[in-house]
């Protein structure tokens, strides 16, 4: 990764992919083109692990950020209890 701070936003994935217990919120700029080719490459990091990709502009309201982060929410809930079947062998 050429950016620095693109370089931390990656080591950072890659320490939430292996924390079980930890999930991510990636916040970008919509006029970020740095943004937009490090997408890519935490997608690829991430792989199937839940995370958040939050695209803000000027035109953002605050109630579409507060969706988001609440469907967000039930995603982390629904991950933990899959996990959780996982760890006492139930389907």
């Amino acid at each position: 990764m050429y950016w620095g701070m693109g370089a931390r936003i990656l080591r950072t994935a890659k320490l939430l992919k292996a924390n079980s217990a930890a999930y991510g919120i990636h916040l970008t700029n919509f006029f970020c083109g740095t943004d937009s080719f490090i997408e890519h490459f935490y997608r690829h990091v991430m792989g199937q692990k839940p995370y958040l990709i939050l695209e803000l502009d000027e035109h953002s309201a605050v109630a579409g950020a507060l969706t988001r982060l609440e469907a967000y929410q039930n995603v982390i809930q629904n991950d933990h209890h899959r996990i959780n079947r996982q760890r006492s062998g139930k389907s």
